[in-house]
């Protein structure tokens, strides 16, 4: 099969795997992510992760280059990242502070009553957050 690049340098190379390309196959929930939640149905996994568990949710839209996260442990805000000030450039998923106190203030661009409601009427870039994960390296946060 051949997968089709979307980024250079987006990953961090590690001890298991040297290639630090972002392929299109690497996009929106994963098979572990479907398997966890024993669905293949993005709401329901969405609500395994959030609501059953209570993590957070980090999210790459490849589209806009932009780094999005959902802090549902603490404030119920999606916020988008801004970039590190001490970034090199070398590798896209080092631009921004996954952390829950970020160095940069992130832009708060939703706050939510509960998940149906982030589910049904955050957009991003005019997409749905269905759409958003589809197109987005997900990254679900402990």
């Amino acid at each position: 099969m051949i997968r089709k690049r979307l980024k250079k340098d987006f990953w961090c190379p590690t001890q298991w795997d040297s290639d630090t390309n972002l392929y299109e196959d690497e996009l929106g929930w994963r098979e572990e992510n479907r398997s966890d939640a024993h669905s293949t149905d993005s709401w329901n996994i969405f609500k395994f992760y959030l609501g059953h568990y209570g993590f957070d949710l980090a999210l790459y839209l490849v589209e806009t280059d932009e780094f999005y996260y959902i802090d549902n442990i603490q404030n119920n805000e999606v916020w988008k990242l801004k970039n590190r000030e001490d970034w090199d450039g070398q590798y896209i998923i080092e631009r921004v502070e996954f952390s829950h106190c970020p160095d940069t203030e992130p832009e708060v661009i939703y706050e939510y009553k509960d998940l149906r409601d982030l589910w049904l009427n955050l957009k991003i870039n005019e997409m749905y957050l269905k759409e958003v994960i589809e197109k987005s390296v997900v990254m679900v946060m402990h």
